[in-house]
């Protein structure tokens, strides 16, 4: 059985949080890690700025080693996410780092807001690819309210995703972090590109 902690790095845009859709990263977050911790047979930790930050630490250089030390990456999709030079570059940092093989499962896209624009044939890259992903619908499960069956699926849909990629992953990802480690490979540093072609 694999006993490796689940790493999850929770990405998103503040203000969607405090103004758009006030408290529901918040309600998602807790909700989440209230139902993994309860569900995993092994340690979960979910890394959140806001709650994760501690005073005085250098917090790009901090928020880039949670990313490469994931293995999970759960975007909260917006308009205003695609807009953010700081989520792009989570999100970007997360796919370079991350084996071809396993990227398309480990990316669990919520959408929020801006459904209209997750279009295959959009100018920007990172719409395209999020738009390929098999998502969850966030905006549905809110407006149906935090005590509703949609609601309640919704973050039990996301569970079984992380639980299902652990099974699946977990004991091959956490063999190759520890081969960087033996070889004192620097974090984050990718074992295949992408486009492996042997892969």
């Amino acid at each position: 059985m694999n006993d490796q902690p689940i790493r999850c790095f929770l990405s998103y845009h503040r203000e969607d949080n405090d103004e758009a859709f006030p408290g529901v990263i918040d309600r998602f977050f807790n909700e989440l890690l209230g139902r993994l911790r309860a569900e995993a047979p092994v340690e979960v930790e979910v890394f959140r700025d806001v709650s994760t930050m501690v005073g005085g630490q250098e917090w790009r250089q901090r928020l880039r080693e949670a990313v490469r030390d994931t293995l999970l990456f759960i975007p909260v999709v917006t308009v205003r996410y695609f807009q953010s030079d700081i989520c792009m570059e989570e999100l970007n940092l997360f796919r370079d780092n991350t084996p071809g093989d396993e990227l398309n499962s480990a990316i669990l896209p919520v959408v929020l807001a801006g459904h209209r624009y997750l279009k295959p044939d959009s100018d920007q890259e990172e719409i395209v690819f999020i738009e390929g992903l098999q998502w969850r619908d966030l905006r549905d499960a809110y407006s149906c309210g935090y005590e509703s069956p949609t609601w309640r699926r919704l973050i039990g849909d996301v569970v079984d995703d992380i639980l299902s990629w652990h099974e699946k992953f977990g004991d091959r990802h956490n063999t190759i972090q520890a081969l960087k480690q033996a070889l004192k490979l620097p974090r984050g540093y990718p074992v295949l590109p992408r486009e492996y072609p042997g892969g």
